[in-house]
């Protein structure tokens, strides 16, 4: 791939912080690069630095394994006489089922002494973000919102130490129903949840949560179905909904009930703020896709404050 050099006499970052901030003793952060791409950007300071150009359509995807922090570093390319870039946005998928629009502002231009024949000017200062990665791998794939292929970017990042997870009781009484391993027959206990019954906890401090959920299918649904599980904040009215796709589960079935069989587990990591008076109140609930799920919830206690 052909390598375009911008010169750059400065470097600044100006920092926007849009996801929950988990704070961990790990490592350093480490420079990553993407495992697909467009096409790279060399841009010159005091050293050379590689970013990546963003397209609409072709993803810059990156795989890693959680739980860490992701730093994404963007510029965008001026041209012609002007100073300052046009407000965009960024897209970015977590492993196929959540999506995120990060909104860039207008940008400065960064001072530059010579034109590139490739953008025919200059980047802008730099804008950068933080992504919270939750436990397990994930592949984390980015889209300019532009037409033209004038956004780059530059990653970093910072691995936490591995979970501890205990079970997170909640604090009103939904029904429970037991899952049982055929060969094993090892039995394992989860709750319940319906459009009416919910799982309801609570939490103090920052905190990271693991949803592991399992729909319920009856003799008339199909083999395969799309599930959306909905995470209320009854303290901030906040929601945030989990959309995912299961089958029926051939290595497990349901204690007690022949009618129903257990789906697929699918995992859920989710950060959590501190709350501003003292305790937040959760909900979580089935919105739509099957008539019941049953679930399991733990919280990180390793979780450096």
């Amino acid at each position: 791939m052909k390598i375009m050099k911008l010169l750059i006499s400065c470097l600044t970052v100006f920092s926007l912080f849009l996801t929950s901030s988990i704070q961990a003793l790990g490592q350093d952060k480490t420079e990553i690069a993407p495992v697909k791409f467009l096409e790279r950007v060399a841009i010159q300071g005091k050293n050379e630095y590689t970013y990546y150009i963003l397209s609409q359509k072709v993803t810059t995807s990156y795989r890693i394994e959680g739980p860490g922090k992701l730093y994404v570093n963007f510029r965008v390319g001026l041209t012609g006489d002007s100073f300052k870039s046009k407000a965009s946005a960024i897209k970015i998928v977590q492993s196929e089922y959540m999506v995120k629009t990060y909104k860039l502002p207008e940008l400065f231009a960064d001072s530059l002494k010579a034109k590139n024949s490739f953008i025919n000017g200059f980047p802008t200062k730099i804008q950068k973000f933080e992504i919270d990665v939750p436990p397990g791998k994930h592949t984390y794939r980015i889209y300019s919102t532009n037409e033209d292929p004038n956004v780059y970017v530059r990653s970093f990042y910072q691995e936490y130490p591995k979970p501890v997870w205990e079970d997170l009781i909640p604090i009103n009484q939904p029904s429970k129903k037991e899952v049982r391993y055929v060969k094993s027959k090892k039995v394992l206990e989860y709750y319940t949840l319906t459009k009416k019954e919910e799982y309801k906890f609570s939490i103090k401090d920052t905190s990271q949560i693991r949803l592991i959920i399992r729909p319920s299918f009856d003799n008339k649904m199909l083999e395969d179905t799309k599930i959306n599980i909905s995470l209320i904040n009854k303290t901030t009215g906040e929601e945030q909904s989990y959309k995912f796709s299961s089958k029926r589960a051939n290595d497990i079935e349901f204690v007690n009930d022949l009618k129903n069989i257990p789906g697929k587990l699918v995992t859920f990591y989710v950060a959590l703020h501190k709350p501003k008076n003292g305790e937040d109140i959760y909900d979580v609930r089935v919105l739509s896709g099957v008539k019941s799920a049953v679930i399991r919830m733990s919280y990180n206690k390793k979780l450096k404050k």
